[in-house]
């Protein structure tokens, strides 16, 4: 997934941030482009394990 990341610019990052709510707190305000990538990623593994446990019957 960091490599899809790799080549997104910091508006492309903020921009996908923003459409899939990805920050609802805005704790991303401040963040540089590596710190957004790490942020899309971490919340990208949250919503996978959520997502598992929804079909975990």
């Amino acid at each position: 997934m960091i490599d899809a990341l790799e080549d997104l610019g910091l508006p492309a990052l903020q921009a996908m941030i923003a459409e899939h709510n990805l920050d609802p707190s805005g704790a991303t305000a401040d963040l540089d482009r590596d710190g957004l990538c790490a942020h899309v990623v971490a919340q990208a593994k949250k919503r996978s394990e959520r997502d598992a446990k929804m079909f975990d019957y």
